[in-house]
């Protein structure tokens, strides 16, 4: 078992239409490893038990303290894009997909 401890710094839902005209709808979010400056691309599906509940605090979550446990992922080619346009090229992007999020309490200034 794979297990990332944070904080989230970037947190969205994406929906939309695939190339081939499927709908998609997950939650992207990544989470800086603060002990060694990783950023670790983060993702949960639309049937995830936990999947409502992050898009229904989707704006209250950057900064937030958190534990990722680690269920897949994958590593393939994506279309480039730059000001919201593709450039044309395929740059490699890895996914990784989150088995569950524990949101880890942040202690007291001055507490023990």
């Amino acid at each position: 078992m794979v297990t990332i401890t944070g904080t989230i710094k970037y947190a969205r839902h994406m929906q939309g239409k695939s190339a081939k005209g499927e709908d998609y709808s997950f939650f992207s979010f990544v989470v800086l490893d603060t002990d060694e400056g990783v950023r670790w691309p983060l993702q949960i599906q639309n049937d995830h038990p936990q999947f409502a509940d992050l898009v229904n605090r989707e704006k209250q979550l950057m900064d937030v303290p958190v534990q990722v446990v680690i269920r897949s992922f994958s590593a393939g080619l994506r279309a480039e894009k730059e000001n919201g346009k593709e450039t044309g090229k395929k740059v490699p992007q890895a996914r990784f997909f989150a088995k569950s999020i524990a949101f880890k309490q942040v202690a007291p200034a001055g507490g023990r």
